[in-house]
């Protein structure tokens, strides 16, 4: 669920969001995230930075604690149990041909006390220029619950 090769062009952006804390299959803890950036030669001007949020809240993100460039075999790993807050809010603006890669490695487990059963799909927050706008809101909340998820995306 999510994992694997993710690729963002230019204009790519994620917005920031805790992910599931329970697979909504297989019933086992996301403890932990591994990234690991794949782009060769990757510009720092181009953005594409991961930020990672002061993690205080389950409702919404707090300050931005660090932005990680994804410099080329760089790997980040991080709990996921502790309101971890990440995402890729501003736009990339990398040349035509080029795309800001990553791999996507989740370590799953059986739920311990750090596991929050109530949030089987990922949470996202909504980027400061779409915070007023009721539509990106609606389908945030939609995109959050597991029975209304599949209503957010085309078919």
């Amino acid at each position: 669920m999510g994992a694997g090769l993710h690729m963002h062009k230019n204009g790519g952006k994620l917005n920031v969001h805790m992910d599931y804390s329970i697979h909504p299959k297989l019933s086992l803890q996301r403890k932990l995230n591994i990234l690991v950036y794949m782009t060769p030669e990757w510009d720092e001007k181009w953005g594409g930075v991961l930020g990672l949020y002061d993690n205080q809240s389950q409702e919404k993100p707090g300050e931005l604690v660090e932005a990680v460039v994804p410099v080329f075999n760089r790997a980040v790993v991080y709990d996921v149990t502790m309101n971890s807050w990440h995402g890729l809010p501003m736009p990339i603006n990398c040349p035509d041909g080029v795309s800001r890669n990553s791999l996507a490695i989740y370590y799953l487990q059986s739920p311990d006390k750090t596991a929050q059963p109530s949030r089987k799909k990922a949470l996202f927050a909504p980027s400061p220029w779409q915070k007023d706008d009721k539509s990106v809101l609606e389908l945030i909340k939609r995109r959050s619950e597991v029975g209304s998820a599949s209503s957010a995306y085309l078919s």
